[in-house]
């Protein structure tokens, strides 16, 4: 028995080595044929390959409307004796970044996910949102996301945990209005399914706080804020603010807007 164990492991070491130099056009158009229709079918188009299955990348990726550019990979292979797929993702645009993506039977998970997004990727972004196309923003935003966790049921997508936190530096508008507007910090959190970014300023011209509100499983979001003027001389910010609508007896702007959100998963 003991040969027939040494050509089993020697198999089983050849198969590895041959698994981990497999070109990744090769691996892909596998994955593509050979995973369940329906995890298939949340895979992104990638176009440009080069590299192998363990260790590649993809000059473009398309997934639900999303341009990915500059995509790279590094698989985890002693998370598949977990039972998970895993790897360090990095991405070049829209946003600049890196992070380890995880997925299991029903589940996608995200940890120690940094990104960058420059006015370019800001716009990428809005153009995703309803009436984003009206407006051009401007700034820095960087966020990070310690934790994070979706699992579906009955068709539909919930967020189950969810921790990280957004900073928006040199934040402004460039259209309708050029205003400059501070910087701002939100936290990530998970609430029956939905995702929540709690926002508030960091101390600028503008006094904010509120809450977006993204429902995973119903695909619809709800923006809720409260705005005001920090400094009453900004004659600037305060044409941009009656943009949105009129103050109330306390001087302070109350946003609500919600309706569908298609670019959620």
């Amino acid at each position: 028995m003991r040969p027939l164990r040494w050509i089993l492991a020697g198999l089983a070491l050849y198969l590895g080595a041959l698994l981990a130099t497999l070109p990744a056009p090769w691996a892909w158009w596998a994955l593509e044929r050979w995973l369940p229709e329906r995890t298939a079918a949340v895979l992104p188009r990638l176009h440009g390959l080069a590299g192998s299955l363990w260790e590649g990348e993809a000059r473009l990726a398309l997934w639900r409307g999303w341009r990915l550019e500059g995509l790279r990979w590094e698989l985890h292979p002693a998370a598949l004796l977990a039972g998970r797929a895993e790897a360090r993702l990095a991405l070049e645009a829209p946003a600049r970044g890196a992070g380890v993506l995880a997925w299991s039977p029903g589940a996608w998970q995200a940890r120690e996910l940094r990104l960058e997004l420059d006015p370019e990727g800001l716009a990428a972004l809005l153009a995703r949102a309803p009436g984003g196309r009206l407006l051009a923003l401007d700034g820095r935003v960087v966020a990070e996301v310690a934790r994070l966790r979706l699992a579906a049921g009955d068709g539909r997508w919930r967020a189950e945990e969810a921790q990280g936190t957004l900073v928006w530096t040199g934040a402004g508008l460039r259209r309708p209005v050029a205003v400059a507007l501070g910087a701002f910090r939100a936290r990530l959190e998970a609430e029956e399914g939905a995702l929540l970014l709690r926002f508030r300023d960091a101390g600028g011209p503008l006094e904010a706080q509120g809450t977006l509100r993204l429902d995973l499983p119903r695909r619809r979001y709800r923006l809720e804020a409260a705005l005001a003027l920090r400094e009453r001389s900004r004659t600037d910010l305060a044409q941009a603010l009656r943009l949105l609508g009129r103050p109330g007896p306390d001087g302070r702007l109350r946003l609500r807007q919600e309706g569908p959100a298609p670019f959620l998963p």
